[in-house]
């Protein structure tokens, strides 16, 4: 079995708990499209590229790309961060996990690219955070930030 079939069948066995997990979000009557639009949609993205996977891998015999190191860092890193964001929360979080996202992705550690990627970080970051929190009115994990411990 090549690894395409083995991404592709280990992809749709993890997006079925998170397909299930999606039925229970709760139900807002003042959203037109629910809370659960967009994780459904993602999934249903995920599983066909999974089956992609296992079908070209099927006809071809042989993987269609060896798997990258990098591919597989950031998947795992991006994994952490999901973890850890509603703990550490989503202002601090998220310009490390784009910094950092950018260095390993980048392969380049020169000053002039930390400071690309540290402004980077910190844009996107501010970004992101203005359009979710002001513009859609979506509540962002505060964590740290916000603890009244």
């Amino acid at each position: 079995m090549g690894k395409d079939r083995i991404l592709g069948i280990g992809l749709l066995v993890v997006l079925i708990p998170l397909t299930i997990e999606t039925f229970y979000f709760p139900v807002r009557v003042n959203i037109p499209l629910g809370v659960s639009f967009w994780p459904r949609l993602i999934i249903l993205l995920l599983a066909i590229l999974a089956v992609y996977f296992i079908v070209k891998d099927s006809i071809d015999g042989k993987p269609a790309d060896d798997l990258n190191r990098k591919a597989f860092g950031s998947v795992g890193f991006a994994f952490v961060y999901v973890l850890l964001l509603e703990t550490i929360g989503f202002l601090i979080l998220t310009p490390v996990f784009l910094f950092a996202g950018c260095l390993i992705l980048g392969g380049h550690s020169d000053r002039k690219w930390i400071i690309r990627a540290t402004i980077l970080a910190v844009l996107g970051t501010v970004f992101t955070y203005v359009i979710f929190h002001n513009a859609l009115l979506v509540q962002l994990p505060e964590g740290l930030l916000y603890s009244s411990d």
